[in-house]
Formats: structure tokens, sequence, C-alpha cells
């Protein structure tokens, strides 16, 4: 038996003022569960953020206070370079 250890990469873009201590509250309650569930639901996971992502970018935006908030999946060379742009 084999355990890979996959990341997903979720750009996440937040319009307002919030709390950045809840964002990360409620990424990990909101993303994190939505993901593990896909996951488990479907045997597999949609790589459509319309599909996985639209209920959860509310919810999240929500718990935050945010005017809006918008998430997508990104590849990990889409991750690097957009952290090393800043």
């Amino acid at each position: 038996m084999f355990i890979y250890k996959i990341p997903i990469y979720v750009e996440v873009k937040v319009e307002g003022d919030f709390n950045p201590n809840d964002l990360s509250m409620a990424i990990d309650t909101f993303v994190a569960e939505r993901i593990q569930k896909s996951v488990k639901e479907y045997g597999g996971f949609p790589l459509s953020d319309t599909d996985v992502f639209d209920s959860t970018a509310d919810n999240v935006r929500r718990a935050i206070k945010a005017k809006r908030v918008r998430l997508s999946l990104i590849t990990k060379s889409q991750a690097f370079k957009r952290i090393s742009e800043k």
C-alpha cells in the first residue's frame, strides 16, 4: 500500500475589510471540509470551481464578513509564481 500526499492549492481573493484570523479559520472549516467531502462523495475530485466552490465561497464570505470572496483551484507552479510576485 502506498500513501501519497498531494497538495491542493486554492487561491482566495477577498474584497472588503475582514479579520485575517477569521479567514484562516473559515478556510479550514469550509474549504478543507468541502474538498474532503467531494473526494469521499465522488470518489475523485471534480476540478471545477463552479461545481465545488459555489456555496463554499459564500460560506467563507459570511464567516469573515467580507464583501466578496472568490475561490479558485490553481496549480503548484501558479501558486509559487504568485507567491514570488509579492
